[in-house]
């Protein structure tokens, strides 16, 4: 998860010199699908009810590929390539929130309550 976010940066980063932004692009692409693997991968660990379901991932799915598919059209002006990225991140991140914000409570004793016992 680390690599793929340094490998974004660095992509992002050689925007500015003379690089094939064919591959350029691709390399964006790329480590954006590898680091929400890795996030659905880690989500494994989450308690039971944030764990992502199949409806979540299929969603979330969908989403990245027509990001990526959008990163590697706009590949010839940097804006637009940016833009293809941050509306990527920003769905994404709006369906992290989103099942969030749908989670079923918690039959856990939260911790507050159990520091004033």
């Amino acid at each position: 998860m680390i690599i793929s976010l340094l490998s974004i940066t660095a992509g992002i980063i050689y925007m500015a010199d003379e690089v094939s932004r064919l591959f350029l692009s691709c390399f964006v692409a790329s480590n954006l699908i590898v680091f929400y693997l890795c996030l659905w991968l880690y989500s494994f660990y989450n308690r039971r009810h944030l764990r992502f379901n199949g409806r979540d991932l299929t969603a979330m799915a969908i989403v990245l590929l027509l990001g990526s598919l959008g990163i590697i059209l706009c590949r010839e002006n940097n804006l637009s390539l940016m833009s293809a990225f941050a509306l990527t991140n920003m769905v994404e991140f709006g369906l992290l929130e989103w099942k969030l914000q749908r989670k079923k409570p918690s039959k856990e004793p939260h911790s507050n309550y159990l520091s004033h016992n």
